[in-house]
């Protein structure tokens, strides 16, 4: 999890390089939060999403976990619970800092099929190599 924080931390960081809207970086058990001029994040780390508790999903702004496929199928299980949810989910190869897909589950419910939502994920997951 440690590798995967420090890739979140990083990447949100990075991601705040231009505007400097980051107040604070509060850690967290779980991940962290981010305070930005007017809103605060919270940021959660799970290397397995099928570990992922109810809250973690219910309160996080940004879920970040590995670009697995046992990761995407936990999603396909779990997409009930996800799909209503305007969130950010980051998958990630922390070995590869550059290589990441971002999925906002709730916008994705909206334009996409879900006869297709597994061969979608896959689609998006292999685009990493």
């Amino acid at each position: 999890m440690d590798e995967l924080k420090t890739w979140a931390l990083n990447y949100f960081k990075s991601r705040d390089a231009f505007t400097k809207s980051i107040i604070a970086i509060e850690d967290a058990p779980d991940g962290f939060s981010i305070q930005y001029k007017g809103r605060k994040d919270k940021v959660v780390i799970v290397p397995q999403i099928a570990s992922a508790s109810k809250e973690a999903i219910v309160t996080s702004q940004c879920l970040v976990t590995l670009n697995e496929p046992k990761n995407i199928d936990a999603l396909i299980a779990r997409w009930p619970e996800f799909k209503t949810r305007d969130m950010k989910l980051i998958f990630v190869l922390p070995s590869q800092p550059h290589k990441k897909w971002v999925l906002n589950p709730f916008a994705h419910a909206r334009v996409c099929d879900e006869s297709s939502l597994k061969r979608g994920l896959y689609a998006l997951a292999e685009e990493l190599p």
